[in-house]
């Protein structure tokens, strides 16, 4: 009895992280690179870093290797991208294995 409402507890707790990472990363995009296109402003390196680091957060499924072209094609040097990409990805990874490790 105790264990099955300690299992609910534990689920209800996964569904709100779960929403809670969706809308930060959906504000996040909408924040940052979305502004930016819509708007015709030149593209930053730091709305790279946030979308990339966003989109391996949490293995949201976001194209984000489809930037690099893109803001290569902006001007930026691809080897400055290929590094930032580089070093979100795995800060994202290791914050997603941390939660991970947390929740079980």
């Amino acid at each position: 009895m105790v264990i099955n409402t300690i299992k609910k507890s534990i689920r209800k707790r996964n569904v709100i992280y779960g929403l809670i990472s969706i809308i930060l990363a959906v504000t996040l995009i909408s924040l940052t690179i979305g502004k930016e296109i819509i708007a015709g402003k030149q593209l930053s390196l730091l709305s790279f870093a946030m979308v990339n680091f966003s989109g391996y957060l949490f293995f949201f499924l976001l194209p984000v290797e489809t930037l690099i072209p893109f803001y290569v094609s902006a001007g930026y040097n691809g080897w400055l991208l290929f590094s930032i990409a580089l070093s979100t990805a795995v800060v994202a990874q290791a914050i997603d294995y941390f939660i991970g490790y947390v929740m079980m």
